[in-house]
């Protein structure tokens, strides 16, 4: 079974069932969370016993909400099943928890090019390395640039696309995100990016710059969420500054 976890469209909940209705078709189960299918995996796999192996692929593990690693790792603990995964990343260990690498009992294997990260860590994290790459040292930690500013490096593309995120997150009460299929539908409309490759492009520089985060939705798959307050997405639908009201809040504070 190959996971493409790179993919934005992907969704695990639904790679999961097809497994089930392939392997298992009288597999019960009970409830359509991904939780729940991988559970019934699980149970059916030790019914049937581990004379018979269940290989799984995953292509960019690190590209999967960490809910969903645990849940794979669940997996690779049951007698049975084999995980062979690709990470690419230099952070790889640090980025996975104790418990999701136990689980899974990696055998692991470096195969690259050999040339050097500083591209790679240059081009991802351009003002400061994350958290987790330095976890001891504590005392350095680098000043988050405000969002407007933010915004105010990347592209007129990138603003629209943050734009149609706040106006499309607002008319659903703010808290709720959008699926990658839905904003495409937006953004083609908008003739922002016409592509899923265009706008996996935009929203994975969004992303690095912390403009946007990918959540987990109730159905299992993935929605991009603007997460910042209503008033600060009133404001970015209406394409003004977004720090804007700080600086009027600091400017009553002095006054």
């Amino acid at each position: 079974v190959v996971l493409a976890g790179f993919s934005p469209i992907f969704v695990l909940s639904e790679a999961l069932r097809g497994v089930l209705e392939q392997l298992y078709p009288d597999a019960k189960i009970d409830g359509s969370s991904v939780d729940s299918i991988a559970t019934s995996l699980r149970l059916a796999k030790l019914a049937e016993g581990p004379h018979k192996r269940l290989f799984f692929i995953v292509h960019n593990l690190e590209c999967l909400p960490e809910a969903h690693q645990a849940i794979l790792a669940g997996l690779a603990a049951t007698p049975g099943i084999r995980f062979a995964v690709s990470v690419d990343s230099l952070w790889a260990p640090l980025m996975l928890p104790s418990d999701t690498l136990a689980k899974f009992n990696f055998s692991r294997e470096e195969v690259h090019t050999f040339a050097p990260y500083q591209v790679e860590t240059a081009a991802r994290r351009p003002n400061s390395r994350p958290a987790y790459s330095d976890p001891v040292n504590r005392m350095q930690q680098s000043s988050k640039a405000s969002l407007g500013l933010v915004l105010k490096s990347l592209t007129v593309r990138h603003r629209e696309l943050v734009q149609a995120i706040a106006e499309e997150q607002l008319e659903n009460g703010g808290k709720t995100g959008l699926t990658f299929v839905k904003l495409l539908e937006v953004t083609t409309d908008r003739m922002i990016a016409s592509t899923a490759s265009k706008l996996r492009s935009l929203l994975n520089e969004l992303k690095d710059h912390e403009v946007i985060v990918w959540k987990n939705a109730q159905d299992g798959g993935t929605v991009v969420h603007l997460n910042y307050s209503t008033r600060v997405l009133e404001r970015l639908a209406d394409g003004e500054e977004p720090d804007a009201e700080s600086d009027d809040e600091n400017n009553e504070a002095a006054e």
